[in-house]
């Protein structure tokens, strides 16, 4: 992930007096009741201060007017005093108001637009812009979406999260954030994520790295290092300075993504275990929040610092706690739920500010449909209820992902409104950017999130299939879109054609799977649309880390997936293995069979044994997966074969991914007489495994 850039709440906040702000509106459908009362056009609109003698409803009075008047095509549409038929909108900003926000009728023909804080009297008058724009053909609207809930009824509501984020392709747009009311951690944080290194800089010294069994481990840092708490207070102040009062920035000081644990003396006294850095980090963290009180500063719940601290941390002290322990499904499981609820608690005891770190991508595959609005919906509930004061999910970055713009749209209005219904969010979005393919689009979309089961957040093409994706539906929906893109023009024309080239990726990795039937003609025809991601900068990452869409194009174009099954060979206790189909080095989920196993036992049959037998592995050091340092045959008890690497330089720490293949002679072997392929994986520190995926005789 790329360093987050420099910025703030109270700097975001800041940009809502822009004018180039008010071009876009935040879309927030909250229920069908915004279709069923809709605002009527009047002759004229006059805009007026609910109290002349408040500064701040004068202000926002006359933003109102100027902005409604610049969108009207007639002259004098627009006033401050209501003529016959008109529409009087009366403003107020009432720093005292309850509730963050309300909009009342009084009458027929006055509307009343109240709201706490600049924030939510911007979201609340483009509401109100949107809605006469929609009802009158007078004012121009057409780069606002449609409104969110129903103006022509009373309403109220507020905010209930303090931050909010979303990190996706599509919400890097800084003048549209305090619009949709939701930031983007990658410009809202002075650090955040695994970054601390960047923020440290380069040639650290060698007691600054983790001590782990005498030796210093340079994948970790020891966070009692005096040189750590120097380097990062220079960076603070150097960066952003001490802050002030109102303007102070985020700082999240996390460990690298790993369980590594200082186990230094310095450490330990701090309280450090074999598993748990959490009372060193936890010390590093409460040191800066001391020195800079007007600045906030977030340890994680994660990894090796999941522990909360074992006192009260200062006021500007918080925690991202990771949800991905939380399965992205709807209903939540009861003991998922309550497990994590626990954690919050304990964690809110001690700091002052608890921030959730979510999830809302598949991120080893961008490219296939994601349901998740359900289940974001519902875990947004229980965050309010357990009194979580932020949110920030975490998307596809600045890769483009399939329908993350309306996901995006619908997750930052869930933020807002955890209550809102999902089908009219989803409805009105392909209603506004797909005039003509939006139903069809929105039936798919619903579709999904209705069969949608548990998600994974890391999963390959037949983990999707078993949390609800349906091949054959896929399929009549790819070919149906791609048929009615034909007929449309203009913008929408070049979003569908988007939109098709990612659907490709999923067209092609059902085609690698037993999930469908293979067909080298449609594989020949995707590879070709795919490749035209070239086009569009954002396509060229499917997945989150070594996701290249060239690589990928290029490997299957050389190596068919589906070489047939295996002509008397069975296997039975992993029928995968002689299925057909081979897996690609560059994902470990498609017709890999993965094995923590020290020794992974295969029982086979062959009616003729001949010639060889040919099994290849994995080999993925950033995956834990690695070949196996040796593969026997037996039968009846005895070893008849062994074959051991043919690449033997791979190791623990060789980069790359790698197909190895090993050959064992099948002369020894019985005919129809059951024999044993066992593969004893690679030995040493941490996890490990082993990945097979076709045996075949040749």
């Amino acid at each position: 992930m790329s360093m987050p850039r420099s910025s703030s709440l109270s700097k975001w906040r800041s940009r809502l007096h822009t004018p180039l702000l008010l071009a876009v509106l935040l879309f927030l459908s909250c229920s069908n009741a915004s279709q069923d009362k809709e605002l009527r056009a009047f002759s004229s609109y006059a805009v007026t201060p609910l109290d002349e003698d408040d500064k701040l409803d004068v202000k926002w009075a006359d933003y109102l007017a100027s902005h409604l008047e610049k969108r009207g095509a007639v002259a004098g549409l627009v006033g401050s005093q209501p003529g016959e038929d008109a529409l009087l909108l009366r403003v107020d900003l009432d720093l005292s108001l309850k509730e963050g926000f309300s909009w009342q009728w009084s009458r027929s023909g006055v509307l009343t637009l109240r709201a706490r804080d600049q924030e939510r009297m911007l979201w609340l008058q483009y509401q109100a812009i949107s809605s006469i724009g929609k009802a009158d053909i007078r004012f121009e609207v057409g780069d606002i979406p449609p409104p969110s809930v129903a103006i022509a009824d009373d309403g109220e509501g507020d905010f209930p999260f303090e931050y909010r984020s979303i990190y996706s392709p599509s919400n890097r747009n800084e003048d549209l954030m305090p619009i949709l009311g939701c930031g983007n951690i990658d410009y809202d944080w002075a650090l955040w994520g695994h970054n601390l290194g960047k923020a440290l800089g380069e040639n650290l010294p060698d007691d600054a790295f983790a001590l782990v069994d005498g030796a210093r481990d340079h994948d970790q840092f020891c966070f009692s290092s005096p040189e750590i708490y120097g380097r990062l207070e220079y960076f603070v102040i150097d960066q952003y300075g001490e802050g002030a009062a109102d303007d102070g920035q985020r700082f999240a000081i996390m460990p690298n993504d790993n369980a590594v644990v200082c186990g230094c003396e310095r450490c330990k006294k701090l309280g450090n275990t074999a598993v748990s850095a959490s009372p060193a980090v936890s010390a590093l963290i409460e040191r800066l929040a001391r020195h800079f009180p007007h600045h906030l500063f977030f340890t994680s719940s994660y990894a090796s610092v999941k522990e909360p601290p074992s006192k009260t941390m200062p006021a500007n002290v918080g925690v991202l706690i990771s949800a991905m322990d939380l399965p992205m499904a709807n209903p939540l499981p009861d003991r998922a739920r309550e497990n994590f609820s626990r954690l919050v608690k304990r964690w809110r005891q001690t700091v002052d500010r608890v921030y959730v770190w979510d999830y809302m991508r598949n991120f080893d595959d961008y490219l296939t449909p994601y349901p998740l609005l359900s289940a974001v919906r519902g875990r947004l509930q229980l965050y309010r209820e357990l009194g979580v004061r932020g949110v920030v999910f975490n998307g596809s970055g600045e890769d483009y992902a399939t329908f993350d713009g309306m996901q995006t749209f619908a997750v930052a209005a869930l933020m807002l409104r955890p209550d809102c219904e999902v089908e009219p969010l989803v409805e009105a979005y392909f209603g506004k950017y797909f005039p003509k393919s939006g139903p069809q689009l929105a039936d798919y979309c619903l579709q999904l999130e209705r069969s949608a089961r548990t998600l994974p957040f890391y999963g390959g093409i037949a983990d999707m299939a078993a949390a609800g994706l349906d091949p054959a539906g896929f399929m009549k929906f790819f070919n149906a879109l791609d048929k009615a893109s034909k007929t449309i023009k203009g913008d929408e024309r070049k979003r569908l054609n988007k939109l098709l080239t990612g659907l490709n990726f999923t067209v092609l990795e059902l085609q690698r799977s037993p999930l469908v039937r293979p067909d080298k003609e449609l594989v020949a025809t995707s590879l070709e649309n795919l490749g035209g991601h070239s086009y569009f900068p954002d396509m060229a990452q499917y997945r989150e880390a070594k996701g290249s869409l060239k690589d990928y194009l290029a490997y299957y174009a050389a190596h068919p997936s589906f070489v047939g099954r295996p002509v008397g060979l069975s296997c039975a206790n992993v029928p995968q293995l002689t299925d057909g189909y081979v897996g690609s080095p560059y994902d470990y989920h498609t017709n890999w069979r993965v094995s923590p196993s020290p020794v992974d036992t295969v029982r086979l049959t062959c009616e003729k044994p001949s010639g060889s037998l040919r099994v290849s592995f994995l080999h993925a050091s950033r995956w834990h997966i690695y070949q196996p340092s040796s593969v026997t045959l037996w039968q009846d008890g005895r070893q008849l074969a062994e074959a051991r690497s043919p690449q033997p330089a791979l190791n623990r720490k060789s980069e790359g991914f790698h197909r190895v293949t090993y050959t064992l002679p099948l002369t020894r072997v019985r005919a129809d007489r059951p024999f044993e392929l066992r593969v004893s994986r690679m030995e040493g520190r941490g996890k490990t495994t082993t990945a097979c995926d076709e045996i075949e005789i040749r």
